[in-house]
């Protein structure tokens, strides 16, 4: 069946998507709506040319994209023997440099009437930015004519309104825009539920997982930028990790279909995003995910790259991105530099010479090789935990405060020292399943049932 559908010309207010869309026959009309930030909208570009007449247009289209992302894929493959890095000396006793301080978290979408508790609790902390992931999944798990940011722009709005801005980091798809071997299990038929993983553990990773429907993602990059931009974001963060396999593509199945992580492909989605980012929200910041800390290139049993080295990624992204959109540089470069496993397995020294402070040079390196010894790194992510495998909560406040000291002030050589960290964003406010073997669940400033701070709260807060 065709899904060729004609538009009427809408208007859109600028202050903020206050419109809604049904299928009427082949026509899509405008109308009210209570909840301005959910809606129905059906864009037909979202389907390839060539798979207009499809019987399933969508399948045809998500096959067209992932051979796209394949050819896009030659593209960004380098060496990975970049050369290690040297530890670049910093007097950690007397840092006293500031920079912008906040949290990132997806937790308090799911607090409900607690919300805003949080935030006023958070607020006095002295944070001045918030990072938020965007899953694709959660917007249009429905279908490709539903779109829920309602939830999202709620907490967007609620720290705007308290002077915080925030960081906008589109990542994953929904099953529709995958090809269907990429598909993660879900309950039912329920295109929103997952199944569970054979031990009774949730799929949490699998809406993380990139998408095939090239056209699709640019579509939702667009209505997300829509919906924002009244609320003045502090920038773009394209993808989260998306050097580890994790976060590229643990579709959830077993035994696993997940493709190594690619640069060329990531490239790729974030050309259509920065265009599309440019055009609606121009002038704001656009840049590359926070990549996660790896020294080397790893592989599981089969031999298969699991996850890229952060600096390898890096350059990699540096030339598919010349050859896909050369006319929109990175930005900034998001990078999360956790140090608590080194202090886990009690091999820390000093905060120079962990491995996230040394792939950091590396990730530098790469860059004024590329020109950009100007634009910022943004620490999107890291922190340590307490009360897990050892580290007390007075050691946490100390960790934390020493490695917060440490990333504002390190410099760099290759331009007079200039300081190039721009954001602290720690992970997580909240503390949540304190049961929980996972390191995430143990990072909060605030206890989870919001009643009492930790004693990392005021060193937090006291920090420059």
């Amino acid at each position: 069946m065709s899904r060729r559908i004609t538009l009427h010309l809408m208007t859109v207010a600028t202050t903020a998507l206050t419109v809604s869309a049904a299928r009427s026959g082949d026509v899509v009309q405008a109308q009210s709506s209570s909840t301005p930030h959910n809606y129905t909208f059906f864009d037909p570009s979202i389907i390839y040319p060539a798979c207009q007449h499809e019987t399933d247009p969508l399948d045809c289209s998500a096959n067209a994209g992932a051979r796209e992302l394949r050819a896009a894929d030659a593209l960004g493959r380098v060496s990975t023997n970049l050369p290690r890095a040297r530890a670049r000396a910093v007097d950690e006793r007397t840092a006293l440099r500031s920079i912008e301080r906040g949290f990132n978290s997806r937790q308090l979408l799911e607090f409900g009437a607690r919300q805003q508790t949080a935030i006023d609790q958070l607020e006095p902390t002295g944070i001045r930015v918030h990072r938020l992931a965007i899953k694709w999944w959660d917007v249009q798990c429905m279908g490709d004519d539903q779109w829920v940011f309602q939830p999202y722009y709620d907490l967007v709005k609620a720290f705007h309104d308290k002077g915080v801005r925030v960081i906008l980091t589109p990542v994953g798809s929904p099953n529709w825009a995958r090809t269907k071997a990429r598909k993660s299990p879900v309950v039912n038929g329920d295109p929103c539920q997952l199944t569970r993983n054979a031990d009774g553990s949730e799929r949490l990773l699998a809406p993380y997982a990139h998408g095939d429907n090239n056209r699709a993602w640019s579509t939702f990059i667009q209505q997300m930028v829509i919906n924002f931009q009244p609320l003045d974001v502090a920038g773009y963060e394209i993808w989260n990790e998306e050097n580890s396999r994790n976060f590229w593509d643990a579709t959830g199945h077993t035994p696993p279909t997940a493709q190594a992580p690619s640069p060329g492909a990531w490239a790729l989605l974030y050309c259509r995003a920065a265009g599309q980012i440019d055009a609606k929200d121009s002038g704001k910041p656009v840049g590359l995910g926070g990549l996660a800390v790896y020294q080397s290139t790893q592989r599981d049993s089969k031999r298969r790259v699991t996850n890229v080295r952060s600096s390898t990624f890096l350059a990699g992204a540096y030339q598919a991105r010349r050859s896909l959109c050369r006319t929109k540089p990175f930005d900034f470069i998001g990078y999360h530099p956790y140090a608590y496993q080194q202090v886990i397995d009690g091999g820390f020294t000093d905060m120079a010479h962990t491995p996230a402070a040394l792939e950091l040079t590396a990730i530098r390196t790469v860059m004024r090789g590329r020109g950009q010894t100007g634009v910022d790194v943004w620490n999107t992510e890291w922190g340590f935990p307490s009360d897990f495998d050892g580290i007390t909560k007075k050691r946490q406040a100390a960790l934390v405060e020493r490695e917060h000291n440490y990333l504002a002030n390190v410099k760099d050589p290759g331009r007079r020292g200039r300081f190039f960290m721009r954001f602290s964003i720690m992970f997580n406010p909240v503390d949540g399943d304190l049961a929980s073997s996972s390191v995430f669940e143990h990072m909060g400033v605030l206890t989870s049932a919001l009643a009492k701070k930790q004693p990392i709260y005021n060193t937090w807060s006291s920090l420059p």
